[in-house]
């Protein structure tokens, strides 16, 4: 009963390892190869366990999102930075820089704005367009005055873009008036348009209105047959003199072109002893003409241009007293001396110098222009000069026409 208890036994756990337990074989040895020996010091690291596994199991892969960049034209910039993967959330700072040649225009795309600069977060996938814009071709214009001073151009230089048109409009100061245009511009016309397809040069012509102003009108060195008149201008002008005996004038000296601010003029072949009538006359550069006052002067006689004079000389001893007797011509012609007295306090001639005289020491007796005839006398009178004061001298002269006339002189204590 026993045995067949057991062999019952024995069959049971048979069929219930042939059911469900599995039979484990035991694991063949594998010798260690090169790449799984460990080195001399090395850390083996254990197979994860269950629980590790269910640790790696539980983090997450972070979420990363692309931004895509493009430059329109692709030659015209960059974009900084140029794109990528991202981190979703992440703020991208992108910067937009122009080529040379270029300037920044806007964003498209998933990003806007005008500013080279803007900021994107990078919640999805996007996409940033950055244009550009070829630079535009820019132009000088100089304008200039001329005279300087005598007005202005609106609008002045400066840079304009290739194509423009600028009107210019010039406007003259007071005393000028506009002319014309010179340079890239011409015309007549005080405003103007210019297209500003290269660079440009534009001068303003104005014309001076202004007459000359004349001041300080002189006349000297009046002779018998010409005078000298002289005036001042505040510019440069021409010189001329009208003349004549009425203040219709009727004779004119020729024009002086020399442009001068000091002028003078003389005039010739004017009759002894007449009163004329003058006006000057001055024309600046821009042919302002300007017109004195009428002025007038009398031309004297050859008679009043001579200086007779009679003075004292040395004495000799104590009872000789020389007198010395000069006659100036000061007058435009030659005049002839035919013969000279002297007369003392009295009235009386004291000396007489005769034709035959003269000729012996003057010769001919002729006084050119701004010449002159003197001698000298010796009386046996007490020396002081207080005895001759009341003497006088009388030339007999001809002019150069044979007219005869006489000038006299008194004594005088100066040579």
């Amino acid at each position: 009963m026993k045995r067949v208890l057991l062999t019952v036994l024995i069959i049971g756990v048979l069929l219930l390892n042939a059911c469900g337990a599995p039979t484990t074989a035991p694991e063949a040895e594998v010798p260690p190869t090169e790449e799984t020996t460990p080195e001399a010091g090395a850390t083996l690291t254990p197979p994860p366990t269950e629980e590790t596994a269910l640790e790696v199991e539980a983090t997450p892969t972070p979420t990363t999102h692309t931004l895509s960049v493009t430059v329109s034209p692709s030659e015209a910039g960059s974009v900084s930075p140029s794109g990528g993967q991202y981190e979703e959330g992440t703020q991208l700072i992108l910067t937009a820089t122009p080529t040379s040649s270029y300037f920044f225009d806007y964003w498209s795309g998933d990003a806007t704005g005008s500013l080279p600069t803007i900021t994107v977060i990078m919640d999805s996938d996007k996409s940033a367009i950055a244009h550009f814009e070829i630079l535009p071709v820019t132009y000088r214009l100089d304008i200039s005055i001329s005279p300087s001073g005598a007005g202005s151009v609106s609008p002045s230089s400066g840079e304009y873009a290739e194509g423009t048109q600028v009107t210019l409009t010039a406007v003259p100061v007071s005393g000028y008036a506009f002319d014309y245009w010179g340079g890239d511009a011409s015309g007549s016309s005080p405003t103007t348009t210019i297209i500003m397809d290269s660079d440009k040069s534009v001068t303003a012509h104005f014309a001076d209105t202004t007459p000359p102003v004349i001041s300080g009108v002189g006349i000297s060195g009046i002779m018998e047959s010409r005078a000298i008149i002289t005036w001042e201008t505040d510019e440069l002008a021409t010189s001329q003199v009208e003349y004549g005996t009425t203040n219709a004038y009727g004779s004119t000296m020729s024009l002086n072109e020399e442009l001068t601010t000091s002028h003078s003029v003389t005039l010739t072949e004017l009759k002894p002893e007449t009163t004329y009538h003058s006006r000057v006359k001055s024309v600046d550069e821009a042919g302002n003409e300007a017109l004195s006052d009428d002025c007038t002067f009398t031309t004297k006689t050859t008679k009043e241009l001579l200086s007779p004079m009679l003075y004292s000389g040395i004495t000799i001893g104590g009872r000789v007293h020389q007198l010395s007797f000069n006659l100036f011509n000061g007058s435009s012609q030659t005049i002839t001396v035919a013969k000279v007295e002297i007369f003392n306090e009295y009235g009386d001639v004291a000396f007489t110098m005769s034709k035959s005289d003269i000729a012996e020491t003057w010769g001919s007796g002729e006084v050119g222009v701004g010449k002159s005839l003197s001698a000298g006398i010796s009386f046996g009178i007490p020396p002081s000069t207080t005895e001759v004061e009341d003497w006088q001298v009388k030339w007999y002269c001809l002019d150069v026409n044979g007219v005869k006339f006489t000038v006299e002189g008194k004594y005088s204590s100066l040579p």
